[in-house]
This record gives structure tokens, sequence and C-alpha cells, in this order.
């Protein structure tokens, strides 16, 4: 057997083909995959290495920079070359920054990984200069990771390799690392604690707030008793401020942290069984030190408050309280002319116009009556169509009467019916050879077209100033009059209809399909005049009835400027019953005006500011700066990873202490100081002076033009009853004051008529307000005039007679200036320098004093008021403290009194802390320390440390004001003890 013939255990070629085909590629792909240079496997292995070294200094310099940046951290830069990089908006963060920085550059020098003759190394600049220092900061990037992690990022760090001793490359790279310390979140807290310290009470929940509504607390149940009859000689003292301060401290404590510092309560309990409730009816007796003794001893006491008195404390809080009414008064006046003048969806005529709005609706319906076809000729067989043309005819062929397509729901206006023709002819030619015929096929059509208007009285979607207005407007109504069914089928007629081109367009268009012909359209019809007078005279009756609205508020509420605004809003609200349904479209539509204009007068009333704006003692101290914030707290945060709050001293003294620090001298300093200083004090003994000094206090910067003219009157009867001649010349130049105040009310009162929808020439505005003027015929009258909106209510009468007005404008002039005469009389053009109204008050009062003190002495209080009240002053009785208020003349109903309160304190140690820390547990937790301290470490790496920055007690300043109000009385309120300005030791 030949070979060739034997195929006993052979494989095709080809499949031995492909065995070495995948061979060989395989192993070209193993070799592929090995470096043909060793030395690159080495490269890798050195460089990884050294990031990784890298990394593990990074780490541990994170982790000791922020536990060394929390045990003192830089709260002010220091004034030195590395203190120079630091910003001080963020001083703790660039200052750790600059720590992880000079902690890790150190930590890489001289670190070499090696990988047989390959090394790596890494490194950072080193830091000599402050530019060095800027540069490292911003290399530098710190993220909070939730409460207790800090990822660290550090940019820039230098990868160098060399192999055999020659540098084979260089570049850069970033190391991230992630390390457990609460350093961040401590950090935050207590900026979120000193933001709370620092904010003003009108900024927000903080410090301020607190304090100044636990000193309104203090003097509204102390202020009470001392009227009632309570020994208190001194309403509000350093001590309550002490005892208070340390309460709202608490309080922010708890806002920031989440918790408070439990030795700090516990002194506090102290404190308030020494100084807190049994301190109602009693004096506490001994010194600022001896308190601080008693309440810092931690061992022995009482923390529970004296209960004794809080019943007869409460009860004459209620005995003493007294309602005064508060009224809307100028506010709907203003509401009213906003209504009536405006041209916008929510004044008088915009109203009436939504009322009367109506939604209409054009109906179109096409009907086909008949249709017939008709040819011309025909169409010869073989012959060729070489054109085909068509034509249309359109005629309305008179008036039909038309089918029904009005709503079932709405009011008919008009229905047309007309019969339209339609003519279509298609003309075909056809030719054979030269010659030619037409085919003409005609169809006519024969329709019926309906045209229906009809409207809803459905006033649209708008923005009105409250909900009843628009729920009236949304009213059903039972009937549309006559008149008005005419005025809104006119314009439904001239908008659907007539605009469209008329009823024949339409008719066309319906023939020709036009689906767009059923159609609604908003109608707005003229308002009838005899509406609009109904709604004035409607709306001005509620605007008698909403100046009269009033509640009555107390003199607590009176003393913090509180007014009824929600009593208010809801009594005016009430003046008008709106109806489900109304028998007419005008009658909704008056019924729309008048909850349109309540609407206003209440959001006018929402509007007013809570600062004693409406009240004449809100006036009286809102003028000398009293204000109370809100009351709104802030809300408490929690805890998160703040473990514990330790302020040294736990309780903010008035006393000086010895706070126990860590550092090796303790220094003595004082916690906290405080000052408060009584306005209207007048010593206990001195009741003949009070008579007069109260009935006329000092002043502001300028006062109204009423308060002048007052003085002027009283300065007139002084110098009746005792001739002096500097006086004399001092009332000439308060009676000039006055009399050109006078005249700045005058041009006022003309720019006023200037600016009202009537027209007046200048000549007729300059002969309105002289004629009004005249009325009075002394200064002192004319002054109290503009200042109690007489003047104003007579310049309206004579414009009014001058412009021979009809009522509607007259009732419109009135309310004009009766609504400007306040901001006219408190107008800076107007107010009267204070300086010219105190000197010769104060000289008045000196005269005017030693012939009341007589009186007093030789036939008692009786006689003194009679002295007074022949001296000008008003009825206000002698008082031992505080400013009689008396907002009509002659009539004294109210006596209030505040203190202005300054506080400073401050921490000689704060200290927050948190558990973790660590990377594989709690450890010993962290602490963020704040105290007096430089600050200062190895930035160069020198070995020897250079001061960055300093570390700061945390500290606060804290001014608050507080007032009370009492009713009219003979003891009055304030302190009596002598010393109206209290400052602690230390001030």
């Amino acid at each position: 057997m030949r070979l060739a013939d034997d195929d006993r255990a052979r494989v095709p070629f080809a499949l031995v083909g492909v065995v070495l085909l995948v061979a060989s590629a395989t192993a070209a792909a193993t070799l592929a995959g090995q470096s043909p240079v060793p030395s690159e496997t080495r490269t890798d292995r050195a460089v990884e290495h050294a990031k990784t070294s890298a990394d593990t200094a990074l780490a541990s310099a994170a982790r000791t920079a922020a536990a060394e940046a929390v045990r003192n951290p830089v709260v002010t830069p220091a004034n030195t070359s590395f203190g120079a990089a630091i910003d001080p908006a963020h001083a703790f963060r660039d200052a750790l920054a600059l720590r992880v920085y000079a902690r890790t550059e150190r930590a890489l020098r001289g670190h070499e990984s090696t990988a047989g003759a390959v090394s790596a190394s890494v490194s950072l600049p080193r830091l000599e200069t402050t530019a060095d220092a800027e540069r490292a900061i911003e290399r530098i990037a710190l993220e909070r990771v939730g409460g207790d992690l800090i990822r660290v990022t550090l940019s820039g760090v230098r990868v160098d390799v060399e192999r055999d001793g020659q540098v084979v490359s260089q570049s850069t790279t970033n190391v991230s690392t992630t390390v457990h310390s609460p350093a961040l979140a401590l950090r935050d807290r207590v900026q979120r604690f000193e933001r709370l310290l620092d904010r003003g009470a009108f900024d927000g929940p903080g410090l301020d707030r607190r304090l100044t509504d636990y000193l309104h607390r203090v003097v509204w149940l102390r202020g009470p008793l001392q009227y009632a009859g309570v020994p208190i000689s001194n309403v509000l003292a350093n001590r309550h401020v002490e005892l208070m301060a340390n309460r709202a401290l608490l309080d922010v404590q708890r806002t920031a942290f989440g918790r408070e510092d439990d030795a700090g309560r516990a002194a506090y309990g102290r404190a308030l069984a020494r100084v807190g409730l049994g301190d109602v009816l009693a004096l506490v007796e001994g010194s600022a030190k001896k308190r601080a003794g008693a309440v810092l001893d931690r061992t022995g006491g009482s923390a529970t408050p004296t209960k004794a008195g809080l019943s007869s404390a409460l009860d004459a809080i209620d005995q003493s309280s007294q309602s005064v009414p508060v009224g809307v008064n100028a506010t709907a006046d203003r509401a009213f002319l906003d209504l009536v003048e405006r041209a916008d969806e929510t004044s008088l005529d915009g109203t009436l116009r939504a009322a009367y709005t109506s939604l209409a609706r054009r109906t179109v319906d096409t009907a086909l009556a008949d249709r017939s076809h008709s040819q011309s000729g025909h169409a010869p067989a073989n012959w060729t169509l070489v054109s085909a043309t068509d034509d249309r005819d359109v005629e309305v062929d008179g008036a039909v009467e038309p089918s029904d397509v009005l709503a079932a729901d709405q009011r008919a206006v008009e229905t047309y019916g007309r019969r339209v023709v339609v003519t279509e002819r298609e003309t075909r030619r056809y030719t054979n050879g030269n010659r030619s015929r037409r085919v003409v096929e005609t169809t006519e059509s024969t329709y019926r077209v309906s045209v229906g208007v009809s409207y809803e009285v459905q006033p649209p979607a708008r923005e009105l100033p409250s909900e009843r207005a628009e729920r009236v407007l949304d009213a059903d109504i039972v009937t549309v009059t006559p008149a008005v069914h005419d005025r809104i089928a006119s314009r439904a007629k001239q908008s659907l209809v007539a605009d469209a081109g008329g009823i024949e367009a339409l008719a066309r268009r319906a023939v020709a399909g036009d689906d767009a012909l059923t159609r609604e359209a908003l109608i707005r019809p003229d308002v009838p005049q005899s509406v609009r007078k109904r709604a004035y005279r409607a709306a001005a009756t509620l605007r008698t009835r909403s100046r009269n609205v009033s509640a009555d508020v107390s003199t607590r509420g009176l003393a913090s400027g509180r007014v009824p605004v929600d009593t208010l809003r809801d009594r005016v609200v009430a003046l008008h019953d709106a109806r489900d349904s109304y028998g007419s479209a005008t009658d909704r539509a008056v019924a729309a005006v008048r909850e349109t204009y309540l609407a206003r007068v209440a959001g006018r009333l929402g509007e007013r500011r809570a600062d004693g704006a409406l009240a004449s003692i809100g006036e009286a101290l809102g003028d000398r700066g009293l204000e109370v914030p809100p009351t709104d707290h802030g809300s408490e945060r929690e805890a998160g990873p703040v473990s514990a709050v330790e302020g040294a001293p736990a309780y903010l003294t008035l006393a000086e202490v010895s706070p126990r620090t860590e550092s090796e001298n303790d220094a003595r300093y004082h916690p906290l100081v405080a000052r408060n200083v009584n306005w209207f004090t007048i010593p206990h003994g001195d009741a003949a002076s009070a008579v007069v000094d109260a009935a006329m206090p000092e002043p502001p910067e300028s006062v109204r033009i009423g308060t002048a003219a007052q003085a002027l009157l009283a300065v007139n009867g002084t110098l009746a009853a005792a001739p002096n001649r500097t006086l004399h010349d001092q009332r000439a130049e308060l009676r000039a004051a006055v009399s050109d105040s006078v005249s700045a009310a005058s041009r006022e009162y003309r720019s006023v008529l200037a600016a009202s929808p009537r027209s007046f020439t200048e000549r007729e505005r300059q002969a309105a307000t002289r004629r009004a003027f005249e009325r009075w015929d002394t200064v002192h009258a004319r002054g109290m005039a503009v200042g109690n909106g007489s003047a104003a209510a007579a310049v309206a009468a004579e414009a009014a007679r001058i412009a021979d007005a009809t009522p509607q404008q007259r009732d419109q002039l009135a309310t004009r200036l009766r609504a400007a005469s306040a901001e006219v009389a408190d107008s800076e053009a107007v107010r009267v320098e204070s300086t010219v109204v105190r000197d010769t008050a104060n000289l008045a009062h000196r005269i005017g004093g030693a012939i009341t003190e007589n009186a007093l002495s030789e036939a008692g209080s009786i006689a003194a008021e009679q002295a007074a009240e022949r001296l000008g002053a008003a009825d206000v009785g002698a008082v031992p403290a505080g400013l009689p208020v008396a907002p009509v003349p002659g009539f004294w109903y109210a006596t209030a009194n505040a203190w202005s309160v300054s506080v400073r304190g401050s921490y000689a140690r704060f200290t927050v802390r948190a558990d973790g820390g660590s990377p594989v547990g709690p450890g010993e937790g962290t602490a963020y320390v704040r105290e007096n301290a430089s600050v200062a470490f190895d930035v160069d790496g020198d070995g020897d440390v250079e001061r960055v920055g300093r570390n700061e007690r945390v500290s606060f300043e804290v001014e608050a004001t507080v007032g009370v109000v009492v009713p009219a009385g003979p003891r009055g309120v304030g302190d009596v003890d002598g010393n109206a300005d209290e400052q602690s030791a230390g001030w």
C-alpha cells in the first residue's frame, strides 16, 4: 500500500493549519503581556509605594493637626509672616490646613521607596515665606463628611523617579484621605453659638432676643407689684440682669449645641433660688460678691426657687391690668383712597368691571335645505379633455326663521337666520383637432344658517384682595335688570357679530365650513354711573364704621407696642355679611365692592408695625427707641457630635472671680458686667417737682408740632403766673419755630391738594390753606390744630367750597386730607427742633417748679395739681416715677417707664466636647477649647514654633430695652432708690 493511499490516523491538512495558527497567536499574546523592560515594573512599584507613604503621612498629619487645632484654635491671625497668610474670615480652617501641610511636608522629607535600581520619592515645597504659606493653604482642601469625619485632599505633591542615580521622570499628584475627627463639626457649632450671641434682636433669634424677653418678664412682674403698693424701690436691678443673662445663655447653648452646660444649669438653679421669685416681695440683701460665692459654690444650698408670694404676684399683675382702646382710625381712610383712586383690579372701578363681566357665546348652526344638479352639453367620445375650471358663488338670500341654537343655561341676546345659496360650477373643455366643446356641470345648494348670541354673568378669574370678595362674585344672581341686560347685550353683539363683519359675513363663513365660528368672549360693559355712585356710598358708609372699630389692649401690650391686629381685622371683616345669592347683578356688584374695601382695610392693618405706632404710649416709648423684639427664640438643634458643653465659670456673675483654668496662674476678671439706666426716674421724696417734670418730659432730637405747641401754651401760662425776661425771649424763639412748622404744614396740605383727582390751581390751594388757618387766632392753637388733625379737616372744607365740589368730591377731599394729617404732623419739615423746645421748657420747669413746690408744701397735692394746671401742664398728678401719657390734653390714662440695659460678658474658658477622634475607636474624645492664648506651631520644620494666631474667649455684648406700663395713679412705676444709672463693678 502506498503512503499516499494509506489514510489511517490522518487528519485534514486544513485542520493542522488552524491549530498552528491558533497556537502562534496565543504565544504572541503571552509574550506581548510581558514587559520586555523589567525596570518599568520596578518603577511602577516604587511610585506606588511612595504614594502610599504620602497617603499615610497625610492621614497622620491630618489626625494630629485636627486634635491640636481644636485644643487651641486660631480665632484671630497673628501679625507675623505666617499669620499674614491666614484669612481672618476663616482663620480656623486656614490654620488647620497650614498645620496639615506643615506636618505632611516634614513627614515626607528624605523618604524614598525603592524597587531594585529604581527609587521614587514624594515631597512638598518647604515653607519659608508668607507666599509659601498662602500656597500651602490653597493646596489643602478640607471637607466635612457627616459629624465626625474630615476628608483632606492635598494637591500638587511632587513625585521624582530615579534609576541608577539619574532622574527619569517628574510629576505631581493629588493625595486624599479621610480621618475620624469632629474638629470641623465642633468649630461649626461654636461659630453658630457666636452668631447667636452677636445677632441683634431684630435680626433673628439669639441672645439679644432671649435676654430682652426675659427682662420684660421681670419688669412686668415687679412693676405692677410696685404700682400695687409692694415696697419695691428698684424694679429692674443688675442682679436680675445677671440672672436672666445666664438663663438666656443656657437657652442659646441648647439652640446651638443641642445641649447645655450641666454645671451652668445647676448654678442657675442656685441663683434663681436666691434672686428669683423670692425677690418679688422682698429685696435681696448682700453684694454681688456674696451672691457669686453662693451660686458658684457647688456644695450645699437648694436649687429650687422660692415659691413664696407667686400667687400674690400674679394677682397683683391681674389687678393692675388696664384696657385701653386701639382703633382702626386713619387706616380706614387710606384704604378707602386706595379703593376709589387706583385703577387696578382691586379698585372700586376694577371690582365693578369684574362684577359685570360676562361670558358671551356665539353659536352657529348650518343646515342643508336643498341641493340640485344640472349639466349643459355632454362629453363626446374619443375627444381629449384639455382643461377643467371651478367657480363658486355664495349669495345670502334673505332672512329665515333660525333654529334653536342657544344654550339652555344662558341668557339670550339675539338669534339670526339667513338663507344662503351656494352655486358651484365645473367647466370642462374638450378638443378634437381644431374643434372644441365645453361641458358645464352646475350644483346649487341651499342652506339655512342660524347664529345665536347669548351670555352668562360670570366674572372671570381675577386677583381680589380676599377670598370673601371672590366668593361674592361667584355667588348666583336671581335676575338681570333690563338696563344691565341691554348694556351686556349691546356689547356682546358688538364683539361677536359686528366686529366679525356682520351676520352676512358670518353666514358666508358658515357655509364655507369655518370651524372657529362658535366661540366665547369676555364682555365688559360700561358700568352705569348710578351703580358707581351707589357702590361709592356703600364703601363710604363702611369707611365710617371701620374708623370706629376698636379693640382693647392691655397696658402690658401697650408697653411692648403690640396692637390687637387680628382682632381689629376680624371685627372689620365682620362689618359685612356676604350671601350665597343676590337679587340682581347690581346688588352683587355693590356687595363685591364692600368686601373689596374691607379686605383692603384688613390688609393695611396687617401691615402695621407692632412697635407702638397705634397707641400714644407706644408712640411715646417708640420715639425714645423702645422696640420689643419678636418672641421667636429659634428651634433647638440636635446634639449631633456634641457630648458636653463646659463653661468656666459655669455661671457668669457680676462679681470678680478667679476662673478655674488650665493655665498656671489664674487670672481674676469680671465674667459679666452690666449697666441699666431707668429712663424716667424721680426720687421718691421729690414728688413736688415730679408734677411739672412729668408733664413736660425732655423731648428727643425733634418733637411733633402738637407737643411743641402744648409746650408753648404751658410757657404762656408760666409767664402769665411769673413774668421773666429770659423766658420771654426764649418763648419768642419757640413761637417762631412753631409758626415756621405751621407754614410747613400749610405747604404739605397744598401738596396733598395738588395730588388729588380734583384739579386745583396754585392760587386756589393757597386760598384754601389761608382761610383754614384763619379759624385759629394764636400760633399755639394753630400748631395744636395741625397736631390733632383739625387743620386738615378745615383745609378740606375750604378747598371743597372753593371748588364747588359735589358731595362725593367733598367726601373724597375730606378723606384724603384726614388720611394725610398724621403724616404731615410727623414729617421732618413740620417737626420742631428739640433744643428750642427743651431750652424753653427747662426754664419754664425751673420757674414753675418753685411755684408748684410751694403750693405742694403749703396746701398738699391738690393745690400742686392746680398750680400745674395754671402753668399749662396736663392733668398728670404727682407720681414718684414714670412718664405720664396723656393722648388727649387734660386726660392721663397710663404711666410708662423703660430701662436701657447693656451687658458684656465672656467665659474664661469655653469647651465643647465630642466623642471620637480616633480612626479605630472613640479614644478619649475631642475637645474644642476657647480661651485667651497664643497659638504657635512649627510651620517651617526647623524645630522651633512660629506664632500664627491667637485663641480668644467666647464673649458677647448685648443692648436691650424693656418697658412697662401701669394704669394712671399716684405711685407710677420705676426705680425710686435714687440710682437711675446702675453700673456693676468692672463696667
